[in-house]
């Protein structure tokens, strides 16, 4: 080609990109990377191939799956041999279109051929050694292996030879493709040479079908690689000449020669034109950018990539990124709503929050902040340089600025339109001015009047007369004579017999009235005039919440925007008349804490709330928020912090980490708009195929009345990732349509049968006034028990029945109430078993063992209790492995007791993997669901229980053996229970010395969980037979005997005789009785309480097991409760057994107390306090209560603020400061739920103000 001819060529090049590319008008603005990986769901960094199909869905091939993503969700295909239809290798080289609504999926073994609508692999295709596969949009496809060439033919579903002799070269993966006429294209690598093969007809027999061949000259040059996409071609030729070639228009355009980046950087992965550039990916040096505006110069993008491949969206404007290691990436240009400036980011110690924004006529920004006093750019069109800190005691650089000791708080900064400088509303300083060029002066009062502090906002009304709005002092109307006030008007607003003085917002409308926000009476509407004043409060007509007035804006149309705690409002005022629209989560705010509000040059409204930047459209309601989307970097917006520029029309909003700035007319997103997809469907809570329940028109059909169903469905949009909100609507039951939000799944409950229509609208901004809609029909169907035969015979059996239901009703509504009762119990039983026994397994008895010898010493024990044990089967293998023995004894004889009482059977398994012991229960899914509910820590109502005496004490024993990690999981699949254990340690295995202790059980099951709840104190001697036992005591060292009075059940007589006869042996060492339920007569149970030196009753007094045997034995232990009035409630949930325990709670609560004030007040810094390691100190927490370290700390904020709320002179928002809370909402929120009540009403119910009134 004629290099002379590049200028007009690269015209031709731009007008037929314009043409592929959906975006080519958006010409400005940077790239971004968007990385999808692991956290979205990707089964492999490694990304060998990606295709998206015409719904477009991108689908990624790696090499651990095949991954289908929506923008939201990942769908993951992986090998299942257990079952057909999966992948047959997870290797995934290459995806294209298949015939219909299939894909070609090339993987490491075989070619597969994936349909979208069912999921599954419906055949699958083998070759001799690798193929190479490619198709266009109508799934007509050509396959390359070895040197054969092959065309997949629809009537016999299957490949046909075309060419046994055919030479492919070295890449053939490289060198072919197919057109939109079905033509494979191949390109020769020794000529210039273009070889087309085509096929008569793909839906015709193949022996009716002619293939035609043809060879054409294409390049004067041979052709290197050739990288094709969707009727665009990108090809180097032998002398690494770039090219780009339009297949329909026939059209050949030259770039530029590559040689010395191939050199340089390898071989290339991929070549994709992207608006006017092109991108290069290499194989091991990154991607690489061709610039048009400066004759293609290369310049890298990302040097850290290794990429496989590239593929275009042309649709939306994304470029899809293949890595080895990354993930797949998405690059894009960056689409901002907004620049930002964080101050953090200007230097390290501006972290206090944005509170006020002021432009002045000279260029110059102010920021005023929560602390850090003003940050001033003298310049800032141009951006942040020479910045400046201005306090009152000076201004300083912001390079290497550092915090003053005393906080400089900003809330309001006004130009004035008369002196030559700004009024500042500080906090404790309350009004200044500042001077051009200096600093801030305080204005000075008259002697004897009180200066307002804490002023929020600042309205000049003229050169002497100022309006300031005050958080304590209310309204004041000051006259000035220089920088002096010489008369102080301070208004007294009245509301329900309350005087009104807290107030943040206020703006003035017109010459006469002055709008005031209070926080929690409405607002006051004040003539300046006359200074009659009315106030405005909507409590009434909607929530008390809504009188909380955060911000103002009066709107072009004359009505007024009112920001809340809990929504907005819209204001019409019509001479004494108000009329008020609300405006709140139905609307589409996801958060109704309005900081600030802003009306931009074409009537839209700009929110900054605690959770993002909300854009709200007047003329249709619509909202759309903006949370760490759109190029915003913070998503916490602040108070007073709202700003339009006069002379500019720009916005502003400050928050946490800075503020924003919004142009004056916010340009709207470049919008593609694909269709919704189903994603996933659930009927009954259980995941199921689509395909299984649509008919052959593609209706949902579900069948039962009524019916449970969930539908999980998303627009593939990429580009707008985080901003597409949903609404739905199944018509014909539900009323209306739902609320905009970014759910993407709908559920229903109890839908009767019948047939209706489940619609799904989408937007991505408030300018959708018609949404994009999706609909499916659903087609309930009641099934035979549904029918009128089935009704005819329920009413026979009703019939039938009736006396025995009105029989057993009200026996059932008692055991309802008694389980009911039993469950509370039990839940305050575990309670105080866990804190007592945290350390249980610490020092239980380690064996190793075979769980068939656990298993089979805990079947003869059920079968001598007369269960028919042949239903528990053990199948093996026989691996020897460290247990706790009389814990796994335990949970067996539950297990089996269960599966025996129920007459049912199991099946017990093991095998060792990772070093963990996994013991599997297969049995029926009715025996198994009650086992995992129960062993969970659940309800043991459905539980059987005919051959373990007391199976509620050993439950309640397992499960607080769960909350100390023992088994370290418990898994269950409706066939299989699954306990995976980790190897026992013999903790305490130190050469302590401890007495011995003679347990006289005959009970195994009882002996198991007594040895293990005292093994820790004392050496435990077993023995059944009474007689013998205590006889051999005359020889024995033993330290203490505990009696289970179970013993003399069967025989009394015998039992006592025994007592009696070894009563001089009793009497000299210490005796403890355990009774239970089922003790014996009141006559032997009173003698042996009277012999013993304590007793304990069991279950309940299990937790007092220890601390009784102790006193017993030398009074040294003392069961000690700690009260503590700082915990208020929670100090019934702490116990102390000893001087040690009660020394820890009290370091703890002085740490508390101590740095209550702080944010960052937790587990990790307590610990750091106490000498201790996070870990030790949270143990150490746990051992003596049932609450966690962060419940704790959380409760003990709250009890301190409902204290410090009793001080008047204190505001609701200093006590959160105090107590370490941050959010105001959440205080509010956490506070309300503990004590009842909101802040200011607590206030109230003790006879206070809700807020501090200071003197006038």
């Amino acid at each position: 080609m004629n290099k002379t001819l590049y200028p007009l060529l690269l015209a031709v090049l731009n007008i037929f990109i314009s043409v592929f590319s959906a975006d080519a008008a958006d010409n400005g603005g940077e790239y971004v990377f968007r990385r999808v990986g692991y956290s979205d769901g990707l089964s492999h960094s490694a990304v060998l191939s990606i295709f998206q199909d015409n719904t477009d869905l991108v689908w990624m091939g790696t090499y651990d799956g095949l991954d289908c993503y929506d923008g939201s969700s990942m769908h993951v295909y992986r090998s299942d041999f257990s079952s057909g239809g999966s992948l047959t290798n997870n290797i995934i080289y290459s995806i294209c279109q298949a015939d219909g609504d299939n894909l070609w999926v090339n993987t490491f073994q075989s070619l597969n051929r994936l349909s979208k609508g069912s999921g599954e692999i419906t055949k699958a295709f083998s070759f001799k050694g690798e193929a190479y596969i490619s198709s266009n949009s109508k799934g007509n496809t050509w396959l390359v292996c070895r040197d054969s060439l092959y065309y997949f033919n629809t009537v016999k579903d299957d490949f046909i030879l075309v060419d046994d002799s055919f030479i492919h070269g070295e890449d053939p993966e490289h060198r072919f493709f197919v057109n939109e006429d079905g033509e494979m294209m191949y390109f020769g690598r020794d000529d210039g040479k273009v070889r087309i093969y085509s096929v008569s007809s793909w839906k015709s027999a193949p022996s009716s079908v002619t293939i035609k061949y043809k060879e054409e000259n294409f390049h004067p040059k041979p052709i290197s690689d050739i990288f094709y996409q969707t009727g665009m071609m990108c090809f180097v030729d032998q002398d690494k000449d770039l090219y780009m070639y339009d297949t329909a228009r026939n059209t050949k355009v030259y770039i530029r020669n590559i040689s010395a980046l191939i050199e340089e950087y390898g071989s290339i992965g991929g070549i994709v034109p992207f608006y006017e550039d092109f991108l290069i990916g290499f194989n091991a040096n990154g991607l690489f950018r061709l610039k048009a505006f400066s004759k293609y110069e290369a310049e890298p993008v990302d040097r850290n990539l290794r990429i496989f491949c590239l593929y275009h969206d042309l649709r939306q404007g994304v470029i899809w990124i293949g890595s080895d290691g990354q993930g797949a990436l998405m690059y894009e240009k960056k689409y901002s709503i907004a620049d930002n400036i964080i101050l953090s980011s200007i230097s390290n110690n501006l972290s206090r929050p944005v509170r006020a924004i002021l432009t002045d006529s000279r260029g110059g920004m102010w920021v005023g902040t929560k602390g850090d006093g003003i940050v001033y750019f003298p310049d800032y069109k141009k951006g942040t340089a020479g910045g400046e800190v201005i306090t009152p005691s000076g201004r300083r650089s912001v390079i290497g600025y550092s915090r003053e000791s005393t906080e400089f708080k900003v809330y309001a900064i006004k130009e004035s339109r008369f002196r030559d400088g700004v009024w500042i509303g500080a906090g404790k300083e309350g009004l200044l001015f500042c001077p051009y060029g200096g600093i801030p002066v305080k204005i000075a009062f008259p002697a004897g009047v009180y200066a307002p502090d804490e002023v929020h906002d600042i309205y000049e009304k003229d050169k002497n007369t100022l309006y300031i709005s005050c958080a304590g002092m209310g309204i004041h109307k000051l006259t000035l004579s220089g920088n002096k006030v010489i008369n102080d008007l301070n208004y007294s607003f009245y509301f329900e017999g309350r005087e009104i003085g807290l107030f943040y917002a206020m703006k003035a409308v017109g010459d006469s009235l002055l709008y005031a926000g209070s926080r929690g009476d409405g607002i006051v509407r004040l003539d300046m005039r006359t200074n009659e004043y009315s106030v405005i409060s909507m409590r009434y007509l909607y929530n008390e919440a809504i009188d909380d007035i955060l911000s103002l804006c009066p709107a072009s149309d004359g009505s007024l925007y009112v920001g809340t705690v809990s929504g907005m409002l819209r204001l019409y005022n019509s001479g004494d008349d108000v009329r008020a629209e609300f405006i709140g989560k139905k609307n589409g705010l996801i958060n109704d804490m309005i900081h600030g509000i802003l009306e931009d040059n074409d009537g839209m409204l700009w929110l900054g709330t605690d959770r993002g930047l909300v854009k709200y459209n007047p003329s249709n309601g619509l909202a759309q928020t903006y949370l760490f989307t759109a190029g915003l970097e913070f998503g916490e917006f602040s108070d007073d912090a709202y700003y339009k520029d006069p002379r500019t029309g720009k916005l502003y909003l400050g928050g946490n980490r800075g503020l924003i700035s919004l142009a004056p007319h916010t340009p709207e997103m470049v919008q593609y708009y694909s269709n919704i997809q189903l994603r996933s469907l659930e009927v009954a809570h259980e995941e199921v195929r689509f395909s299984d329940y649509t008919d052959g028109d593609g209706n949902l059909v579900l069948k039962g009345s009524p019916v449970s169903f969930a539908v999980t469905f998303a627009v593939p949009d990429y580009r707008a990732s985080g901003l597409v909100e949903y609404s739905a609507f199944l018509e014909g039951y539900d009323k209306e349509w739902s609320v905009y939000t970014l759910d993407n799944k709908v559920s229903y409950t109890d839908v009767p049968a019948g047939t209706y229509t489940l619609r799904l609208r989408y937007k991505k901004d408030v300018y959708d006034t018609l949404p994009e809609e999706f609909s499916i029909k659903v087609r309930i169907r009641r099934g035979f028990f549904r029918s009128s035969l089935f009704m005819i015979l329920v009413g026979l059996a009703f019939l039938g029945l009736l006396g025995y239901s009105v029989f057993s009703y009200r026996n059932n509504r008692r055991k309802i109430q008694e389980a009911r009762d039993s469950d509370k119990a039990m839940a305050d039983f575990r309670k105080r078993l866990s804190i007592a026994y945290a350390d249980t397994y610490d020092n239980a008895s380690v064996e190793r063992s075979t769980l068939r010898e656990i298993s089979d010493s805990v079947t003869s024990l059920l079968a001598a209790r007369g269960a028919q044990t042949e239903g528990i089967s053990f199948i093996g293998p026989e691996v020897p492995f460290p247990v706790y023995t009389n814990y796994m004894k335990r949970l067996l004889l539950v297990i089996y007791d269960h599966i025996l009482s129920s007459g049912g059977s199991a099946d017990l398994s093991c095998e060792i993997e990772d070093k963990s012991l996994h013991m599997v229960v297969s049995a029926e899914k009715k025996l198994l669901e009650p086992l995992y509910r129960a062993v969970s820590g659940g309800s043991a109502h459905n539980l059987s229980s005919r051959f373990c005496e007391d199976s509620t004490t050993q439950l309640d024993f397992l499960c607080i053996a769960a909350q100390q990690g023992i088994p370290e999981r418990i898994d269950f699949d409706g066939k299989n229970l699954v306990f995976v254990f980790n190897p026992a340690i013999q903790r305490n295995s130190g050469a302590t010395e401890r007495d011995r202790l003679l347990l006289l059980e005959s009970r195994p099951e009882m002996y198991w969980l007594l040895s293990d709840i005292l093994s820790s104190d004392y050496e435990v001697v077993y023995a059944s037979e009474p007689a013998a036992a205590l006889k051999s005591l005359k020889h024995s060292d033993a330290n203490l005997i505990v009696v289970d009075a179970h013993l003399g059940i069967s025989d009394e007589n015998a039992f006592r005789d025994t007592l009696s006869k070894n009563r001089t042996t009793i009497s000299d060492i210490p005796f403890v009785v355990i009774l239970g339920n089922d003790k014996p007569s009141h006559n032997l149970g009173s003698e042996l309480v009277s012999w013993s030196d304590s007793y304990v009753f069991v279950p309940e007094g299990m937790h007092l097991v220890k601390d009784v045997i102790s006193r017993a034995v030398d009074g040294k232990k003392d069961f000690r409760r700690i009260k503590m009035e700082e915990l208020g409630s929670l100090a019934d949930d702490i116990v102390c057994t000893n001087e040690e325990d009660m020394a820890f709670v009290r370091k703890t609560i002085q740490v508390l107390s101590e740095n209550i004030a702080r944010e960052d007040l937790g587990t990790a810094l307590i610990a750091d306090r106490m000498a201790m390691t996070p870990r030790s100190f949270y143990r150490r927490f746990r051992s003596i209560s049932h609450i966690t370290p962060g419940t704790l700390i959380k409760i003990y904020r709250l009890e301190m603020a409902s204290r410090l709320l009793l001080d008047d002179s204190k505001q609701i928002q200093d006590v959160i400061a105090e107590v370490g809370i941050s959010s105001r909402s959440y205080f509010y929120k956490e506070f309300t739920a503990r004590f009842g009540m909101t802040p200011g009403n607590w206030k109230s119910s003790h006879g206070l103000s809700a807020e501090p009134m200071s003197s006038k």
